[in-house]
């Protein structure tokens, strides 16, 4: 056989691989449906049909523990990703959001991985989790991402750090120092202790909620930059051993990643969960409690 046969039949092999992964293509075969909304919270989702869903929700958790440690959900951030037009929509959940939990009652949603962890591990914890926030935003969940602080923090060194822009000072409590206004680039350790830091922000947590999606953004854009993504295959096998859990594939990475790479930025939107403040009894910490309490009708 002649060179350029070869050449040509490696054409059409990658012309294959490529098609196969392109977003549109990948994601309208199969997605999973992982939980939907229980009897009594609100119309579940129907399942994925082929040629009928354009879109699927993923939940990104990141827990508190260092280690073996049992966990709470120190952020949660439900994205969902339009893969025919190419848009994205990121809704931060507080963790002090109110939701009923079975065999508890009303309790802070960030306690459903603690309490699932107790019961049966890690992977209850976040099946709790999941079940949690799709109770309380009435949808289907698809795909998760579960990452604690020593992940986030070597993925992010991984990358090379990652770029942000802070619109004012930011004071970092825990780390002694403030990060200046403007453009500037952060390590692993720093960004973790961005993304943790409420206690300086006028706002507290929503603040901190804000500052959390600007960071996942600035990951996002950081790992699809033309040096990065001559290394996907590497990102993508270390992403795997960083967080604790999740259940994209490989093929999944790869195909969100091209997705990714053409998102134009007025197509990542942000917001967050509509409510106001409260308090209540808390039946686990058997006290009053301060609470966010969603307004389903927004």
């Amino acid at each position: 056989m002649k060179p350029l046969h070869y050449i040509g039949i490696i054409f059409v092999f990658l012309l294959i691989v490529v098609l196969r992964l392109s977003p549109q293509q990948h994601f309208s075969k199969s997605v999973p449906l992982l939980a939907s909304p229980s009897e009594g919270a609100g119309e579940a989702a129907p399942e994925l049909d082929k040629g009928r869903w354009d879109s699927f929700n993923v939940l990104l958790l990141g827990i508190d523990a260092r280690k073996d440690e049992v966990s709470r959900t120190d952020a949660l951030i439900l994205a969902s990703v339009n893969f025919r037009e190419g848009k994205v929509k990121l809704m931060s959940i507080p963790r002090d959001t109110r939701v009923s939990l079975e065999g508890v009652g009303h309790t802070k949603i960030n306690h459903a991985h603690f309490l699932g962890e107790l019961k049966g591990g890690s992977k209850a914890g976040t099946r709790e989790a999941i079940q949690a926030v799709s109770n309380l935003c009435r949808c289907g969940i698809n795909y998760y991402l579960k990452i604690d602080f020593e992940g986030f923090e070597k993925f992010v060194d991984t990358l090379g750090g990652i770029d942000v822009e802070l619109p004012e000072p930011v004071k970092l409590t825990y780390a002694g120092k403030t990060l200046p206004a403007g453009k500037q680039k952060l390590d692993g350790s720093t960004a973790l202790e961005l993304v943790r830091e409420r206690e300086s922000l006028k706002d507290g947590d929503f603040g901190r909620q804000r500052n959390q999606a600007m960071v996942l953004k600035s990951i996002a854009a950081k790992a699809v930059e033309p040096q990065n993504l001559k290394r996907l295959p590497e990102l993508v096998k270390k992403l795997k051993e960083e967080v604790i859990d999740m259940n994209f594939s490989e093929s999944d990475l790869i195909s969100l990643a091209w997705l990714v790479k053409d998102l134009y930025p007025k197509n990542v939107s942000y917001s967050q969960i509509p409510g106001k403040d409260g308090y209540g009894l808390d039946p686990l910490l058997k006290r009053e409690v301060y609470y966010w309490i969603a307004d389903y009708k927004t």
